[in-house]
């Protein structure tokens, strides 16, 4: 595939292609592909959120493009990636809240043994002291 270099290169190419006074045919397909290196450089959520937008964006600007069905499909395809990716977030910080709480109640319950371990030793070592009077 291209490089980091020949895919900025190209993203220049066809921003001046939609900038310039060409034919519609011509600009719809410069939009399309510049969608497609924005999604093969997406690297994050907002990154595919922006390319879904982007694609979104093509049946407003080409009703008629060429690219209309690829650019729907792409767009529900990401639409529902980033609705996965979402919902997993959310499992994620609800599960290392919950990680939390159980170190936490570890904690506390450590404390309480060490405690009742110190209660215990003091309560051996009084009986020791009482048994050894008699």
């Amino acid at each position: 595939m291209f490089d980091q270099g020949e895919r900025a290169k190209a993203a220049e190419i066809f921003t001046e292609v939609l900038e310039s006074g060409g034919s519609t045919e011509v600009k719809s397909k410069a939009y399309f592909y510049l969608g497609m290196i924005k999604l093969f450089e997406s690297g994050d959520q907002a990154g595919l959120q922006d390319c879904k937008n982007h694609f979104d964006a093509y049946g407003q600007r080409f009703p008629n493009g060429p690219h209309q069905k690829i650019c729907q499909d792409i767009s529900a395809m990401l639409g529902k990636h980033i609705e996965q990716s979402r919902k997993q977030q959310q499992r994620i910080r609800a599960l290392s809240r919950r990680v939390k709480e159980l170190g936490e109640e570890a904690e506390t319950l450590q404390y309480k043994i060490q405690k009742m371990e110190e209660i215990q030793q003091e309560t051996d070592r009084k009986r020791k002291a009482l048994d050894s009077t008699k």
